[in-house]
């Protein structure tokens, strides 16, 4: 009886099921396709990405602001404190000798920038206006730094002097004057 028993026991075991083999083209087309997209929209949105940032870049023309600011500041001029005016001069020029002489510059003092970058401005800006830059400075000091009540007409010569500094600076990529 040993042996029906058994037989019993073997005939209860359901048989495993069948599995097909998962067809290996469909997971090969579907990563074709992936890839495909993902490769074409990548490229495009580096385009979008690039194209945004060129346009929120523009170059800058250091000069015209200098201008602009220096126009702006010469209509209040007799509203304005000497030493608000001499701020406002310098101001305007900063930018400008920051591009020709690194921002290093803004830091130093008029006579320390005078003493590190003498004979780089001379060559860089010329003699004419390397004088101009040293009385611009020169007065702009006086006015900050001086208690005596200085002329609205000193102030206007002032900004008259750093008007046309600004539009004979040197182009800021090149050595020679601009119109």
């Amino acid at each position: 009886m040993p042996l029906k028993e058994q037989d019993s026991d073997i005939r209860e075991i359901i048989p495993p099921l069948e599995l097909s083999d998962p067809n290996i083209t469909i997971f090969i087309f579907s990563a074709c396709i992936v890839s495909f997209i993902i490769l074409t929209i990548h490229p495009l949105l580096t385009w979008l990405k690039i194209r945004k940032k060129g346009a929120a870049y523009k170059a800058r023309d250091l000069r015209k602001e200098a201008i602009s600011k220096l126009h702006n500041l010469k209509i209040k001029v007799n509203t304005l404190p000497a030493k608000e005016v001499a701020f406002e001069i310098i101001n305007s020029i900063r930018p400008l000798l920051k591009e020709k002489f690194g921002s290093s510059a803004l830091t130093l003092t008029t006579n320390e920038f005078f003493t590190y970058f003498k004979e780089i401005s001379k060559y860089v800006l010329g003699d004419k206006q390397y004088k101009s830059l040293v009385e611009i400075l020169s007065r702009c000091d006086s006015l900050r730094f001086s208690s005596s009540h200085i002329s609205n007409s000193e102030r206007e010569s002032l900004i008259n002097e750093s008007l046309e500094f600004t539009r004979n600076f040197p182009k800021i990529n090149g050595n020679s004057t601009t119109d």
